[in-house]
């Protein structure tokens, strides 16, 4: 077994000298070079910083980060006994600002502690006696590697997963493939809610200039024909430039090449590396978008998930809705008021979200940037249901959950680590950020009784918490003598938060988020899984999700499913639920220099 004291040998000057791996000068600091091979000298007073999305700095700097990540994953690697991931994306971001990131055995977000480790490998300055002793131990040449090529951040997340489980999937892209749309297929002969519809398989899609774009076109061969009918835009170009989620949902208006959309049109966007996924529609009035953002995305599949759980008879799996203060106030206030949910609010961030949903046997966050998923999480066999919500939120998303759905948000720090931690407290946890980045995830607790004891399900009052007293987004929230539950910043924290539920969900605003499913969810839902038709929705719901990760393609998947079974329009989608309260969410650069001197700790989302 690998002896975790050796990674303590990062950064101490006693102890650097007993390292007998040397760096290819290229990759240290003096004589760093990009892509192209220029010379690109790193100052010393530069400080690396391993957030909840890796590493984010100019690619200039990529090479001299990445070498050491390798390094970094091998030792993770032989210490696990179990393959991880390394991913290099620019995500929603320019070109220019690229990162690189590790994926833990599970697809999950690397372990908090080894952030630190990456943090302190980063800072190792060459010295004269030891000018190339800069990272750890020989062996770590010997770990194998397999290179993916180029995919989706979501998709090197499901094959991570894969190679430590092969029960959950085939470790290949293909396998991606025909996991998730196989289960689409089975959700949509379900049939629909409605015999009225005014649904349409018709849609826009601004791909970012980035990988999703051939990805979707990938995935579309394997759905039924005429099951999703998308005009592709935006696919090879400069990536995030004045388009993606990040750009739509910031500055709320229509991406390039979009001029000509009709405001009945149903238009999508992803960001960069496809985990972020938001709606929209031109508002017919010159550039600006109508968003139908993360918070709404968390609404829709609360209001989903709830239904099919009352319809099965299921009374007794915990519903955790994850959010963060940035949550719009209208979302928190329908999750409590109408879904008859109360979020949980953890700090921005979706490690925050992600780990508040896996406290639920089914964990949702989605942050109002479009970030979310859903999670599993193996608690108490008391069955909790959340959705997770961050500040970014529409406040009538919470307001819809909470009236129409008996749904209450739990609210967390922004960023998809935060959301989908939070989301694996819940049986089911839904976490979608308004950018698009969301899920759902479904717990062990929860697999158990929908698939194996078809026992009812019962949803939990959770504990909130006012994040800003003088913020009248919070008057929305506190219907019910609820606090909101707050978490750290980062998506991290969303997913901590959600795993603790049966279903934990937490979707930021920003597109960002999923659904968190707990082991009872597995053990109740996935053995069970032929009883009626409620509890298929509900099993093969669980399946297109990436519970794992926000999963821009796979979320794509799941609201049009339930566009679909409702027989909503973008127009029935937008009047439904709630209105937005206004927002406005402003994005400004830190100078590494100002951050080094302020000690400013962000998680890079």
């Amino acid at each position: 077994m690998f002896d975790i004291s050796l990674i303590h040998a990062i950064g101490n000057p006693g102890m650097a000298d007993l390292l007998p791996v040397e760096a290819p000068e290229d990759f240290t600091r003096c004589r760093n070079r990009d892509h192209t091979g220029r010379l690109c000298p790193i100052p010393d007073d530069v400080h690396f910083v391993y957030g909840t999305a890796g590493f984010r700095y100019n690619a200039d700097m990529l090479p001299f980060v990445v070498f050491r990540m390798g390094y970094l994953a091998g030792l993770r690697a032989r210490e696990l006994n179990q393959a991880v991931g390394v991913m290099i994306t620019a995500s929603h971001n320019p070109a220019k600002d690229n990162g690189v990131k590790i994926v833990d055995p599970k697809g999950e977000m690397l372990a908090t502690e080894w952030e630190r480790y990456a943090s302190e490998l980063g800072q190792i300055a060459p010295r004269p006696s030891t000018p190339n002793a800069l990272v750890i131990c020989a062996w770590t040449h010997g770990v194998p590697y397999e290179s993916h090529g180029v995919l989706t951040t979501p998709q090197l997340h499901y094959i991570v997963r894969c190679k430590n489980d092969p029960s959950f999937g085939d470790a290949r892209e293909i396998g991606y493939y025909a996991r998730i749309s196989d289960a689409f297929k089975k959700l949509q002969k379900l049939g629909t809610k409605s015999e009225r519809s005014g649904y349409s398989p018709d849609l826009i899609l601004d791909c970012a200039n980035g990988v999703g774009g051939s990805k979707m076109r990938m995935l579309c061969r394997f759905l039924p024909e005429g099951s999703l009918n998308i005009q592709f835009r935006n696919e090879d170009g400069e990536l995030n430039h004045e388009c993606g989620a990040d750009y739509v949902k910031i500055g709320q208006i229509l991406p390039a090449g979009f001029d000509d959309v009709d405001v009945t049109a149903k238009c999508a966007s992803f960001d960069g590396d496809a985990d972020r996924l938001i709606y929209f529609r031109a508002a017919g009035d010159g550039k600006k978008a109508v968003l139908l953002d993360g918070d709404i995305i968390a609404v829709l599949l609360t209001k989903f998930i709830k239904e099919a759980l009352d319809d099965a008879g299921i009374n007794d799996l915990s519903i955790g809705v994850v959010q963060t203060a940035y949550a719009n106030g209208n979302s928190t206030k329908y999750l409590q008021e109408v879904v008859g949910v109360n979020p949980v609010f953890v700090p921005t961030g979706v490690k925050h979200l992600h780990h508040a949903a896996m406290k639920f046997d089914i964990g949702i966050y989605f942050e109002a940037n479009g970030h979310g998923t859903a999670l599993d999480d193996a608690e108490s066999m008391i069955y909790r249901s959340v959705f997770l919500q961050t500040a970014y939120a529409n406040g009538n998303s919470t307001k819809y959950l909470q009236e129409v759905v008996g749904v209450n948000p739990v609210f967390v720090p922004t960023g998809v680590k935060h959301l989908h931690h939070a989301a694996m407290k819940f049986d089911i946890g839904i976490y979608f950020e308004a950018n698009g980045h969301g899920t759902v995830v479904f717990s062990e607790k929860f697999d158990q009784l929908i698939r194996k004891k078809n026992q009812p399900i019962g949803l939990s009052k959770l504990q909130e918490k006012r994040a800003f007293e003088e913020n009248s987004f919070f008057e929305y929230v506190n219907f019910q003598g609820v606090n909101p539950v707050f978490v750290p910043t980062g998506v991290k924290h969303l997913h901590h938060a959600a795993m603790k539920f049966d279903i934990g969900i937490y979707f930021e605003a920003n597109g960002h988020g999923t659904v968190v499913f707990s082991e009872k969810f597995d053990q109740l839902i996935r053995k069970n899984n032929q009883s009626n038709d409620a509890v298929k929705r509900l099993h093969y719901l669980s399946i297109v999700i990436n519970e794992v990760v926000g999963d821009a393609m796979a979320d794509l998947l799941v609201v049009e499913s339930l566009l679909r079974w409702y027989g909503y329009s973008i127009d029935d989608w937008e009047q439904a639920l709630y209105t937005n309260a206004p927002n406005v969410q402003i994005k400004l650069p830190v100078r590494l220099k100002l951050n080094a001197l302020l000690n400013i700790v962000f998680d890079h989302e």
